[in-house]
């Protein structure tokens, strides 16, 4: 078992299938301490160091997790994702489909833009027909503003539609820069126990040099997953809403600052393209899945993990304990309880596998 694993992580998922990937790793970790038993006796007999099959282990859960995450790239690994998690993953995974078949579709239909006559008419009337459906579908099902079609969606004027065109541009890099700093957060995140157990078996438990890569890995992972749900946030931000002007209440224009007096502002132009609602859609709201949120939590409680690792624990506990104890042995109570608390502190820092944190 792990120290300050989070109470009913198991509920997390219910009423979910588990993959065989899970399966796997939750076996790993049922026989990872019998493991580290066994190579610390070996170790003690000096025919290998404990690290060496440790090091294997949290290697092939690595893989199991990156075979977990795959499916879901874009967001978080979690352990066991619940049903609203999976609900929203799909749901934005399948919009990322349409707007592969809508690239695909365009592409399709600029091939054949030179053709003349009856093979070029019945192409673009198929093509007008496939958008015109998927672009229903996206306005059900997000309520977002009918497309302007024919004429009237072109009489925005050139200066309103190239603004969009250019901000769409702008919000889609920070987004794509933003799922980079995701990607690489989970990357790091998957990778520290590896790299922990690798830095162990080179320096050794005395030495600070894990210690403190482990904790810069998990710090820096943490730092790339704040940075990149910001820029999703701020790509967010950047793009026009749709909204109608009696939902508007304060406007900036007129003042080169961005600030101004509450007024009522121009309509923000809608959408032009059905590229623009589907990027609306998948910007709309860039905020954590609920099994996120928990996820993040849990991970910042593991960092009270570092406390219990060698050799913080030895200089932050064990060694001031150990003074304590010997001076209240005398003591009545005291003294008993001090050495008890002082043998459950070695017992739970002795393994590894106790305080590793690397679910």
């Amino acid at each position: 078992c792990h120290i300050l694993d989070e109470a009913g992580a198991g509920e997390q998922g219910q009423g979910q299938p588990r993959p065989a990937h899970g399966l796997y790793l939750d076996l790993l970790e049922q026989v990872e301490t019998l493991v580290e038993l066994r190579a610390v006796h070996l170790e003690r007999l000096g025919k290998m160091s404990r690290y060496s099959p440790l090091l294997m282990l949290e290697s092939a859960k690595a893989l199991l997790k990156f075979l977990m995450w795959s499916r879901y790239r874009e967001h978080l690994y979690l352990r066991n994702p619940g049903p609203e998690d999976v609900d929203q993953f799909e749901s934005e995974k399948g919009l990322q489909d349409i707007l592969g078949a809508l690239a695909r579709l365009r592409a399709r239909y600029t091939s054949v833009a030179g053709c003349t006559g009856d093979v070029a008419q019945d192409t673009v009337q198929a093509t007008e027909t496939a958008v015109s459906w998927v672009s229903a579908q996206l306005r059900t099902a997000t309520g977002a503003a009918a497309c302007a079609s024919g004429s009237g969606g072109e009489a925005g004027g050139s200066g309103s539609s190239g603004g969009m065109r250019d901000g769409g541009g702008a919000a889609s890099d920070l987004q794509h820069m933003g799922r980079n700093l995701l990607f690489l957060g989970e990357t790091l995140h998957i990778l520290r126990p590896v790299i922990y157990v690798a830095m162990l078996r080179r320096h050794g438990r005395t030495s600070w040099r894990p210690w403190l890569a482990s904790l810069g890995v998990d710090l820096l992972s943490m730092y790339f997953q704040q940075r990149g749900k910001s820029h999703e946030l701020q790509a967010a931000a950047m793009l026009p809403t749709g909204r109608s002007p009696s939902l508007s209440t304060k406007s900036t224009a007129g003042r080169g600052d961005g600030v101004g007096a509450p007024q009522q502002v121009l309509p923000l132009p809608r959408p032009t393209s059905l590229l623009s609602v589907a990027l609306l859609r998948s910007l709309g709201k860039p905020a954590w899945s609920p099994g996120e949120v928990r996820e993040i939590g849990e991970r910042r409680r593991r960092l009270l993990l570092y406390l219990l690792r060698p050799p913080c624990v030895d200089a932050a506990l064990r060694r001031p304990l150990q003074r304590l104890a010997r001076r209240n042995e005398q003591v009545p109570l005291l003294g008993p309880l001090l050495d008890y608390s002082n043998g459950l502190l070695a017992t739970f820092t002795e393994y590894y596998t106790y305080t590793s944190g690397s679910r």
